[in-house]
């Protein structure tokens, strides 16, 4: 929320609190159909920008396309055999060659570091130990953690309304009392 809610009065029953939760549910499903509303809005949007650009994007690859095969059949005579990557054009701009920067491409991590110690290719230069603390341990050891500097424990409790029937949540993390709403995933397409 953008502003914070003021105090307001406590429900008197449980029959107050579930004709509230009722209403909550009710705004709930309001505000998903906006939502689905506005998506569906955008997905127009979005496949009319395209079906406009489509067109305009095709003739500028055909025509970068040309000039990458004239450039490609004169690439000595242009970078005057190499002492120059960029081509000017006139009243038009430039084009030009370039390298990415090297990346290494590891495909089996395992087989790298062990052809590296295996061969003596420089265990201490090519390879490093990295430590990194397991908090799944300490987690499941609090003791310990608690005497570990530099780290805590931490738990925050939320106040959680779940309405029936439409999957949202309407939360408050009793920390920084910030209220949110949370949808449940969306389930990614079976394939």
């Amino acid at each position: 929320m953008d502003q914070p809610l003021t105090r307001f009065p406590a429900v008197a029953s449980l029959r107050q609190a579930a004709a509230s939760e009722r209403r909550i549910s009710n705004l709930l499903r309001r505000r998903q159909k906006i939502r689905l509303r506005a998506d569906a809005q955008k997905a127009e949007i979005d496949r009319k920008l395209a079906q406009g650009l489509a067109p305009l994007e095709r003739e500028i690859y055909e025509r970068a396309a040309r000039i990458e095969e004239f450039a490609s059949h004169r690439r000595q005579k242009l970078t005057e055999n190499g002492k120059t990557k960029t081509v000017l054009l006139p009243d038009a701009g430039e084009f030009h060659w370039v390298f990415n920067p090297p990346a290494l491409i590891v495909a089996n991590l395992k087989e790298a570091i062990g052809s590296i110690r295996s061969k003596g290719l420089g265990v201490k230069r090519f390879l490093r130990v990295r430590y990194e603390l397991n908090k799944e341990a300490l987690l499941e050891a609090p003791d310990t953690a608690r005497k570990v500097d530099g780290a805590s424990i931490v738990q925050e409790e939320r106040f959680v309304i779940a309405p029936a029937h439409t999957g949202e949540k309407v939360e408050r993390n009793l920390r920084t009392l910030e209220w949110s709403i949370t949808s449940p995933k969306k389930r990614e397409p079976q394939q």
